[in-house]
């Protein structure tokens, strides 16, 4: 055989796989423990450039990101529309409970303002928003909104109490307590 051939070992695939009628390549890879997959896949696509997937012969649509990546992102465009649904049912709670739609968006104003020290708070600390630090936003958010309904309750009842105060007098006595 050997006069004939040369025989030595090659990997090779074991299938060729089909998408939409064209040949793929699937990459399966196992981080290391403790390593993070959102860092390294924004390492490959940092990597895979616009110039380096043209000098591969691919355009911007030939690389597709799938397994539990593809999947964190679908979770974090379904989590998106149940969030704003979230804070629109929250708004009409409110806006019954204090029969007022300028406090309930006084309340709801909370939100991007405890967002200005969270995630820059996240960067110092993980850089990365996982499962937990969603969690932990969540809570901080409840927090914040919690903390606004019952200052503002609380200013309702003292203004109820002291009529002959000023909105800004009101204000200050319930800021101190």
């Amino acid at each position: 055989l050997t006069d004939v051939a040369e025989v030595k070992d090659v990997q090779r695939q074991e299938a060729i796989h089909h998408l939409q009628g064209e040949r793929v390549a699937g990459y399966n890879i196992k981080l290391a423990e403790g390593k993070d997959g959102a860092t390294f896949e924004q390492k490959i696509r940092d990597y895979l450039d616009e110039d380096k997937m043209v000098s591969y012969g691919l355009g911007k649509d030939d690389v597709i990101y799938g397994g539990m990546m593809a999947s964190f992102n679908e979770s974090y465009d379904d989590l998106s529309l149940v969030f704003v649904l979230a804070m629109l049912l929250v708004f009409i709670i409110l806006v019954y409970q204090f029969r007022s739609y300028f406090q309930p968006f006084v309340i709801m104003l909370t939100i991007p303002i405890a967002l200005i020290g969270i995630f820059p708070a996240l960067m110092l600390v993980t850089g990365s928003l996982d499962m937990i630090a969603g969690l932990g936003i969540v809570a901080v958010i409840g927090v914040v909104v919690n903390d606004a309904i019952v200052y503002l309750d609380y200013m309702n009842r003292f203004r109820r109490q002291n009529p002959q105060m000023t909105l800004g007098q009101v204000l200050m006595a319930t800021g101190e307590a």
